[in-house]
């Protein structure tokens, strides 16, 4: 493993290449891609390694002040946490999003941006769902034509009730990265972040402790709005320059075994997504979905945990039918997390759109072959999902309202064929997509 103190001289010094002259400030209308290659939690008896992607969008909301910005982990480890032995597992995972606001200053030749953001929530510790408010602060210095450095720090207090108790998890976490720009709308990104997390209780039925949280990410940002379009455009072409920040208010899903049947209600949901065009025919996009549920899967309880976040990263191509149809194909990393083992393996998504005045119509189908070590046996789960969102613009310059549904099934089995495993979900979401 790399050690944090090397990677972040690395990173600080690398960021303190100061040039005479400015050719952009800050944006905050962004697509940002990065890869956790090398994380440590840090506890009183183990220190396990994990790795897996992040998605940070943000968008300005067309304002100079205010911002809207949505980040969120999808996590995996090969090491053990004492829940199966010998299993791949997700000990943490960590969703935020909220309204934010902002304020450039000219320092010499360096542009600095101070920022502050009040944040919603959701984090998952060894499958147990929790949730509470946050927030975050930090300062960006653009100090060169190819270089932006930012430092930050972001916490949140999340707790929830959990088998007949209480788990705790208030995690906080300092990050300094630095961004270098192929082009002015595309810079490669490396970060370090360093930080803990006190947590009590849940699954593992854990004493108070603090956990250290080390981990090293690199990553593509997309900036959008470089180029902008007239203001007269209305309504909004189809594109594939979109960020898009969901909650799921409603739906369930059905597991099924050899040996137990359970129904569960999705409590809250949250999902950010996003894609940037490549050129006229290619794209590149993530999205993190993320679902609480509530039941029990062991009777005479009722928790609340997380059942099958998925996430998918992958390139696509798209062909214009007419100007206000078009059909695409997407291949990509797929990762479905099974209460708290992770699957990984790829996906396909194919689908369709068209605008109609002010509204937009997508429907679309994704499959995927995922698997993971459970227990020394390999455990298989295949997404197969189909959904439609309807997006409708009310004003030039504001963001659309989107209606999603999804329904489909996992099927696979847990660690041998003779143990299959079969689980029905259908979700409603609500949310807001920002087009560039």
């Amino acid at each position: 493993m790399y050690k944090i103190s090397q990677a972040a001289i690395f990173i600080a010094s690398t960021s303190l290449i100061i040039c005479s002259t400015l050719t952009a400030g800050q944006r905050w209308d962004y697509l940002d891609l990065s890869y956790t290659f090398d994380g440590e939690l840090a506890t009183n008896s183990t220190d396990p390694e994990y790795k897996g992607p992040t998605i940070d969008a943000s968008t300005s909301l067309n304002s100079n002040l205010f911002f809207l910005r949505g980040q969120s982990t999808s996590y995996a480890s090969d090491d053990e946490f004492g829940i199966i032995p010998n299993s791949d597992s997700t000990f943490v995972d960590w969703t935020s999003i909220g309204p934010g606001m902002h304020h450039s200053n000219r320092i010499g030749q360096m542009n600095l941006d101070l920022w502050g953001q009040v944040t919603m929530n959701r984090a998952v510790v060894a499958s147990a769902a929790t949730k509470g408010m946050g927030a975050a602060l930090g300062a960006r210095f653009h100090i060169a034509p190819n270089f932006e450095t930012s430092l930050s720090y972001r916490q949140a207090k999340a707790d929830r009730n959990y088998n007949g108790g209480k788990i705790i998890f208030n995690p906080s976490l300092w990050t300094l990265e630095t961004l270098y720009f192929l082009t002015p709308s595309s810079a490669v990104r490396f970060a370090y972040s360093n930080g803990r997390a006190d947590i009590e209780g849940g699954t593992l039925e854990l004493k108070p402790e603090s956990i250290n949280i080390n981990e090293m990410q690199i990553g593509y940002r997309h900036i959008f709005g470089m180029h902008e379009k007239p203001d007269h455009e209305t309504p909004k072409h189809l594109t594939f320059n979109f960020i898009q920040m969901d909650y799921i208010f409603n739906g369930g899903i059905s597991i099924q075994t050899r040996t137990i049947t359970r129904n569960l209600d999705v409590s809250r949901g949250l999902a950010i997504k996003g894609a940037f065009e490549i050129s006229r025919t290619f794209f590149f996009g993530g999205e993190i979905l993320t679902f609480d549920y509530d039941g029990a899967l062991i009777p005479n309880q009722n928790n609340v945990f997380s059942v099958n976040d998925m996430s998918f990263f992958g390139p696509g191509a798209y062909f214009r039918l007419t100007d206000s149809a078009q059909i695409y194909a997407q291949i990509g990393l797929q990762k479905v997390h099974y209460i708290y083992v992770p699957l990984e393996g790829y996906g396909v998504k194919a689908g369709a759109k068209a605008k109609i005045g002010s509204a937009e119509l997508h429907a679309w189908y994704q499959y995927g072959k995922t698997d993971g070590k459970i227990d020394d046996l390999t455990m298989t789960l295949k997404p197969n999902l189909y959904g439609a969102e309807i997006a409708i613009e009310f004003a030039p310059k504001m963001p659309e309202l989107v209606i999603g549904y999804t329904d489909g099934k996992f099927e696979g089995d847990i660690g041998t064929p003779l143990q299959p495993l079969t689980m029905s979900q259908r979700t409603t979401s609500l949310g807001v997509r920002f087009r560039y």
